[in-house]
């Protein structure tokens, strides 16, 4: 997950498409994944741990240009990538950004909702404003993308959703009010489109961190690190790649018959 998105003013951007090398196949042979907030640490690992499983992709970005440009760059040889800037809070937005990724690449399989951001208060404390940016980001943002992508997935026949959710989300944690209710939305919605999709080939299911070593994870005080870090059974963070090849391994065919769960990499946190 990225840091706080601060501004909503940016309009969408197209820059061109890169390749590294030529890839094996024709570009419309290979399956195509949309990575959101790309240009964050958890992004850039899920981003990765999908080329390296041979996906072509569109990464999203808010704000950093510089580091979603130099992801693409970094990817393996083979791999077809792309970036695009988008406000996925905006509805309107969401859906460029899956159409960009099908006029690149004539399909988007797979769609990874990775971008978010927090607002940690107490509730007593917490604005209006701050309430409803958090809500927006994660939960609004992921119904808009998915909304997007479905009906070129059904199309198809095959595909997979992929949503971040939090450890957040399934204990109390203070002064997360805001984050703690957008990731809980975010698994009510992923056990519903698991449920109107299962027919059609395609999956949903979510991924529930706990402390990770990268994005919110790595922004933390030390002392709120060492908070969640004490109670972790494994007694480690977990690695951001951790998280990268369990979403490469769900958006896999071997995945096919899994559907509607929410799946924890917490060392154990929350079990």
């Amino acid at each position: 997950m990225n840091p706080p998105p601060h501004d909503i003013q940016a309009a969408p951007s197209r820059p061109a498409l890169r390749m590294l090398k030529p890839p094996g196949g024709a570009p419309q042979s290979r399956r195509v994944a949309i990575v959101t907030g790309a240009s964050g640490g958890l992004g850039t690992a899920i981003a990765t741990s999908l080329a390296q499983a041979g996906f072509d992709l569109t990464l999203h970005y808010h704000h950093n240009a510089d580091a979603a440009e130099a992801l693409a760059d970094r990817l393996q040889d083979g791999v077809r990538a792309t970036t695009f800037q988008a406000d996925l809070a905006r509805s309107s937005e969401a859906d460029a950004l899956v159409a960009h990724a099908v006029s690149e690449f004539g399909r988007a399989d797979v769609l990874v909702n990775n971008a978010g951001m927090t607002a940690d208060a107490p509730l007593h404390k917490l604005s209006d404003d701050d309430w409803e940016a958090v809500l927006r980001t994660n939960l609004t943002a992921t119904m808009y993308t998915t909304r997007a992508a479905l009906p070129g997935i059904y199309e198809r026949g095959w595909g997979r959703i992929l949503n971040l959710t939090s450890v957040c989300a399934q204990t109390g944690y203070a002064r997360t009010a805001a984050y703690a209710a957008s990731k809980a939305g975010i698994i009510g919605l992923t056990k519903v489109v698991a449920a109107e999709a299962a027919t059609k080939g395609v999956t949903c299911n979510a991924i529930a961190p706990g402390l990770i070593d990268a994005g919110l994870g790595a922004a933390l005080s030390a002392k709120a690190f060492d908070a969640l870090l004490a109670p972790t059974p494994v007694g480690r963070p977990g690695t951001a790649e951790e998280v990268g090849d369990l979403c490469a391994f769900l958006a896999s065919a071997s995945a096919g018959y899994i559907t509607g769960q929410v799946y924890a990499v917490n060392g154990g946190l929350h079990m």
